[in-house]
């Protein structure tokens, strides 16, 4: 059974995180993962000696297993109350592993039902910057799995309109085809669009991208040239005017798009855009299910 995994730290933008994956999962048929990685003082040396830390591994564990229990219970009973007459209910597991968030989530990718990996935009509280935003670069680079940010005010809604930011790659093709497939749970349109620098002219290559896209893609697709004289500018240009429901866009080491993951642009892109940000990386065609 296809399964949503939730990154939780039980915090606010968690919880909301996780109750945007189950309007999601109810429509795409698919069950949810809560899944927290714990810490303890051997993971983070200079944050043990200034908080009281749980020093039994077990004891940990089993307060994680209680806590990530009563969220679970919460959000079967929240997914109960907003369920539609035609829509799926999902099952809800639950499981924790101490460590790192990006060393842990290797357990999740041995799940081969994990078809997408949802989190909350990291915030300025302690524990949620520890655990999610410190994190969030790492994940990216690391994680194979399809990986959506849902921003801390972003509202519900069934998404109408995915935006798929392109540097028309032909590589890039393959995700937008599964991109398709999951816009097609909610009958959306899907935009592709293109950022383009000021001085550039990429007409041809535009054309050529549509002519393999018409080859390569069953769904009904739609262009956008954006510009922007960097990828964050002219992105943040589309969602302001533009509002799309879901953006998406690829990650990889090289080309325009790649500053946006340096350092802290990942995170700052995350903050400041009012829409969640679905992220692919180019190893992971293998795992589109949707």
């Amino acid at each position: 059974m296809k399964t949503i995994a939730v990154l939780t730290d039980f915090s606010e933008r968690s919880e909301h995180a996780a109750r945007y994956a189950l309007h999601l999962a109810q429509k795409i048929k698919a069950d949810i993962l809560l899944f927290n990685a714990f810490l303890t003082p051997s993971d983070i040396p200079l944050v043990a000696a200034e908080v009281a830390w749980p020093l039994d591994y077990e004891e940990n564990m089993h307060e994680t297993e209680k806590a990530l229990g009563a969220f679970g219970k919460k959000l079967e009973h929240w997914s109960v109350q907003h369920k539609g007459h035609n829509d799926y209910a999902p099952k809800i597991n639950c499981e924790c592993q101490q460590g790192p968030l990006a060393i842990a989530i290797n357990t999740i990718e041995k799940n081969k039902n994990i078809v997408l990996i949802v989190m909350g935009e990291h915030g300025a509280d302690g524990l949620t910057t520890l655990m999610l935003g410190n994190s969030c670069r790492q994940l990216i680079d690391g994680t194979r799995i399809p990986l959506l940010l849902i921003p801390e005010h972003a509202r519900f809604a069934l998404p109408k309109q995915f935006a798929f930011a392109t540097e028309l790659n032909f590589a890039d093709v393959i995700y937008l085809s599964a991109l398709c497939r999951f816009a097609d749970y909610f009958s959306a349109e899907v935009v592709v669009t293109h950022v383009q620098k000021d001085s550039k002219n990429e007409q041809e290559e535009l054309e050529a991208f549509k002519n393999r896209v018409a080859e390569k893609v069953d769904y009904k697709v739609s262009y956008r040239t954006v510009i922007g004289k960097t990828p964050r500018k002219g992105l943040e240009w589309l969602l302001t005017h533009h509002k799309p429901d879901i953006l998406a866009m690829m990650h990889h080491d090289r080309g325009f798009f790649a500053a946006i993951f340096e350092g802290s642009q990942t995170q700052k892109m995350a903050a400041h855009t009012p829409v969640p940000i679905l992220i692919f990386t180019y190893s992971a065609h293998h795992v589109f299910a949707f």
